[in-house]
């Protein structure tokens, strides 16, 4: 994942006490909100960011499509 890759180079330790998910996360959900149903009955999303920081740097995309699902 080219993203998690520039992501993890990018990253410094000082970073962490300022990056906070959940702001981050709410404005996400609202961006891809018309993007979602197609036609079919969108998944229902989780109301809080369901990964960590470190999640976010370093779990593989199955990891991270398994903590949306079960939310």
């Amino acid at each position: 994942m080219a993203f998690q890759t520039e992501a993890q180079r990018r990253f410094a330790p000082s970073m962490r006490k300022r990056i906070d998910l959940e702001p981050i996360y709410a404005r996400a959900v609202l961006q891809i909100e018309p993007l979602r149903s197609g036609g079919r009955q969108p998944r229902i999303l989780p109301a809080a960011c369901p990964v960590t920081l470190d999640d976010l740097l370093t779990a593989s995309c199955d990891e991270l499509e398994t903590a949306f699902r079960r939310g």
